[in-house]
């Protein structure tokens, strides 16, 4: 799957008055991801510094274990900004994925 290694998913990062690039490693430091509002997935604040925006709703449709695979991003790494590069990486796996099961043909069964 090389989920570490595909290009990050170029999703809208409100970084608020800080530009990314000047962003600390306490910055991407995340307790709970947590969607914008109740339920729209399109949007998720990753910690009071950074907001992902512009997520597409069809990356949830990639389910790993019972629950969307971006949904298990938590996760860091000797990597202050694992998590975020992590979360915007599945969010391509997941597109990714979903363009090949829809070209799947129908199973008759």
């Amino acid at each position: 799957m090389n989920y570490e290694t595909v290009e990050p998913y170029k999703a809208t990062l409100d970084t608020g008055s800080t530009p990314y690039s000047q962003l600390s490693d306490e910055d991407f430091y995340v307790e709970k991801m947590k969607f914008a509002k109740k339920d729209e997935k399109g949007t998720v604040v990753y910690n009071k510094h950074i907001t992902i925006k512009d997520i597409p709703l069809e990356a949830y449709n990639y389910v790993v274990n019972g629950k969307p695979a971006l949904e298990w991003a938590i996760e860091t790494m000797n990597n202050a900004a694992y998590p975020l590069e992590l979360f915007l990486r599945v969010i391509t796996v997941s597109l990714e994925t979903m363009k090949i099961v829809k070209a799947l043909p129908k199973l008759d069964i």
